[in-house]
């Protein structure tokens, strides 16, 4: 899979490079980095809903009529900050999905490394066994043909 941008659009450039980066972590360290991402966005959630309770409380406030022109700049702070808030929890939601493919990715190759390795492995097995029994086959014969030799003296 191809990473993402923030903006939801293919990068290759940055893909390719983020994939090359990515192939040196073990499973291990990738899915320790996915757990903090998620760590991230759980604390991002949690900062949004402490910014939607103070927006609440500053609706409570702004209630008030002699005070609207501060409440207009306190509402056009607020909505900003939950406007940075939620592209922050998309940015990390598509990081945590490229780091979820990433690691489907390198488990699938690892895989069919392995299964490559255990078939040659195997093969390598199989000729050694083969010369093996060839040479027991022929150090039974030359067994034989010394007692032969030991029975004819």
């Amino acid at each position: 899979m191809v990473p993402k941008n923030a903006d939801g659009v293919v990068s290759e450039e940055r893909g390719g490079s983020l994939s090359d980066r990515l192939s040196v972590f073990s499973n291990r360290q990738l899915i320790e980095e996915v757990i903090t991402v998620w760590d991230e966005l759980i604390r991002a959630e949690q900062e949004l809903a402490i910014s939607r309770q103070r927006s609440r409380a500053l609706e409570i406030e702004l209630s008030a009529p002699n005070q609207e022109v501060n409440d207009r700049a306190r509402t056009s702070r607020i909505e900003e900050e939950i406007r940075v808030a939620k592209t922050r929890i998309s940015q990390l939601e598509l990081l945590l999905e490229n780091a979820e493919a990433r690691i489907s990715e390198n488990n699938n190759l690892h895989t069919s490394e392995r299964f490559e390795e255990l078939q040659k492995e195997n093969a390598r097995l199989l000729q050694s066994e083969e010369e093996l029994l060839l040479l027991i086959l022929d150090m039974e014969e030359q067994l034989d043909k010394m007692i032969e030799k030991l029975g004819e003296e």
